[in-house]
């Protein structure tokens, strides 16, 4: 995208150069996408079956990368939930803050969806990991190659906090 503003576009275009048939066009609206993906962390990992009742889950991860920033929030769209003759809108809710010895990350998770969350390397492996759930259930924090990992059950609503 720096290309397009090297050449003074103001609009997102179709491709990355000024040839191209489409100077305002939504698919090069990329950039938000990947804030959502990378920044705020939020990703497909898979599709799974609810044990109890055998229906759909769909899977994520939640793995944020802070780089320099000290908070970010958002909401990733999953696909519509269906429900007999009717759909809704389906989105994953994130918010992380950090400081200098301290990671919060809130997450509000849809009734088909699940995730394993992790959390940055900027998290020391000595650090005290606590889990506050409003609705879910989840794993025991869980240290894995360097990072810790967390996995939260579908319609979870809660917290993690990392201090060390």
């Amino acid at each position: 995208w720096g290309a397009m503003i090297d050449y003074g576009a103001t609009t997102a275009w179709e491709t990355l150069t000024p040839r191209t048939r489409s100077h305002c066009h939504a698919w090069s609206a990329a950039p938000a996408y990947f804030l959502s993906t990378y920044v705020l962390g939020v990703r497909p990992k898979g599709v799974t079956r609810d044990k109890g009742q055998g229906t759909r889950v769909m899977e994520y991860f939640i793995a944020p990368k802070p780089c320099d920033l000290k908070w970010a929030k958002g909401r990733f769209p999953t696909p519509y939930e269906r429900s007999g003759s009717w759909q809704r809108r389906s989105e994953i809710e994130v918010r992380w803050e950090r400081d200098e010895n301290r990671f919060t990350i809130w997450f509000t998770l849809p009734e088909t969806v699940s995730a394993e969350v992790v959390l940055p390397p900027i998290v020391s492996e000595s650090a005290q990991v606590s889990l506050h759930l409003t609705t879910g259930e989840a794993t025991p924090p869980r240290l894995e190659a360097g990072c810790w990992h967390i996995n939260v059950s579908f319609g979870s609503q809660g917290k993690i906090e990392a201090k060390w």
